[in-house]
């Protein structure tokens, strides 16, 4: 989901909604928590699929 709310947010971009832009991103991140959370459970910490994720949202939290 969070994809999706990516692509969403550059939707918003495109169309000079800055307002939306910031809500898809948070969403966005949020997702990627939830899927971190999930993840955590069952994968190593040093886990490619950890790291990319934590990647993510290190990433979208600098934009906002």
């Amino acid at each position: 989901f969070s994809d999706l709310y990516l692509k969403k947010s550059m939707e918003a971009v495109h169309h000079h909604s800055i307002e939306e832009t910031q809500v898809f991103t948070i969403q966005a991140v949020d997702y990627l928590r939830q899927a971190l959370e999930i993840v955590t459970t069952h994968f190593p910490p040093d886990s490619s699929h950890i790291i990319r994720i934590q990647s993510k949202i290190k990433n979208l939290e600098k934009e906002r």
